[in-house]
């Protein structure tokens, strides 16, 4: 696979939105930045190492266990830490995707499987990946994009329902990247 520098850092580029990376095209929310310049002298102290004290505010809002909370600067990051952690068989990737997949698997020593989407079926995710999956060993690790990174198309629902009950079945490791699903219609 080629790979291609990651988003938001297009340089001269003409890219009215840059949907290949964490950025709000939208611009930052009038809370954040009363935030930011209300607490703008705390950035010159280091961060905390895990995170504890922002990882207890989420749990406290969404009532969630503060235990199965990672946060991370960026994505990233965590996928990185994820690949790292998880010591995959082999990483599964729809291709084209999202170029930070691929990386974390090399730079892991992980043998990287990929599943071709084809450009006469709009680089949509079909039947096949279900045969694709069936043919992988237990223990690996797929990356799933919805919407796919870069093509920008999401994954039919019925498919990924599928998906997910043959990845636990098959003890496949799923990790569902969402990040720009906020920015679809449906």
């Amino acid at each position: 696979m080629d790979f291609f520098e990651h988003g938001g850092r297009n340089g001269g580029t003409n890219i009215s939105y840059d949907f290949s990376a964490n950025i709000n095209p939208l611009g930052m929310p009038d809370a954040a930045a009363q935030v930011l310049q209300r607490e703008w002298k705390r950035a010159e102290n280091y961060p905390e190492e895990t995170s504890r004290t922002l990882c207890e505010a989420i749990a406290r809002q969404w009532q969630a266990d503060e235990a199965q909370l990672v946060c991370t600067n960026g994505a990233s990051e965590l996928i990185y830490a994820a690949v790292r952690a998880l010591k995959p068989a082999a990483g599964l990737i729809l291709a084209p995707a999202f170029s930070e997949y691929e990386r974390a698997l090399l730079a892991a020593d992980c043998p990287v499987r990929c599943f071709p989407l084809r450009r006469e079926n709009g680089f949509q995710a079909e039947e096949g990946l279900l045969t694709f999956l069936e043919q992988q060993p237990s223990g690996s690790l797929l990356f799933l994009c919805n919407p796919n990174n870069p093509v920008g198309n999401c994954m039919d629902p019925k498919l990924s329902e599928r998906v997910l009950r043959l990845t636990a079945r098959k003890k496949i490791w799923l990790a569902a990247d969402e990040t720009f699903l906020p920015f679809c219609r449906d």
